[in-house]
């Protein structure tokens, strides 16, 4: 973010787009948030968001990837090499991004959900039915749980009732790492059982999720 702060040629409208991204990203300056969220956190209009990304990309300050069925990745540019040391193609970064839960530098849930403090401000608006799905499914291919591939009415239902009850950033992202550092709910048990998505959005699976009930490494 400093980096972002001090970087010259872009519009206010530009810095601030890119400082609510540099908020997300990760060591590796990659991040998801979707446009609504980015529209949230920079107070700007869907329209002012979407062109502000399309000339940060023009300039090469930022890379944007679509994901079939998950929204858009985007690289920052800025001050990455500088800051982290990184000389990593998009390509390698993915692939990094991709691994084990125990090889991964950062929990990139955290930087979707989340910005840098665990609390949910009162400016930010709820966490949405998407990004839960999203964040699921990538910390799925990282951690070897079952992915969604199919939303039904009956799961929206459910996870509706779950956001519905705890709306804010701060408790999802509490769920998904205690599912990561859960050796138990990533399989390690007698029964070799798995955490999937339904058993995430069960109302009391879900509180003890959240209390920690679960064995941790």
């Amino acid at each position: 973010m400093t980096n972002v702060w001090e970087h010259q040629g872009i519009s206010p409208t530009q810095k601030l787009v890119l400082l609510a991204l540099a908020d997300w990203a990760n060591d590796e300056g990659l991040c998801w948030p979707s446009i609504e969220r980015l529209c949230g956190k920079s107070s700007l209009s869907r329209r002012a968001v979407q062109s502000a990304i399309k000339t940060l990309c023009e300039m090469g300050l930022l890379i944007q990837e679509q994901s079939s069925g998950r929204g858009c990745r985007y690289w920052l540019k800025v001050g990455v090499q500088e800051m982290h040391g990184c000389s990593k193609s998009t390509t390698e970064v993915q692939e990094m991004h991709t691994r084990g839960a125990g090889d991964a530098p950062n929990t990139s849930y955290t930087h979707q959900l989340n910005t840098t403090s665990n609390k949910s401000s009162d400016d930010d608006p709820p966490v949405t039915e998407d990004e839960i799905i999203e964040c699921w499914n990538d910390l799925a291919s990282r951690t070897g749980l079952p992915k969604i591939k199919v939303m039904n009415d009956k799961r929206r239902n459910m996870l509706r009732k779950r956001i519905k009850e705890c709306p804010d950033v701060a408790t999802w992202s509490l769920a998904f790492r205690n599912i990561e550092r859960s050796s138990f709910l990533r399989g390690d048990n007698e029964r070799g059982w798995q955490a999937d998505f339904d058993f995430l959005i069960q109302p009391t699976s879900f509180m003890r999720i959240i209390e920690g009930s679960y064995t941790y490494e």
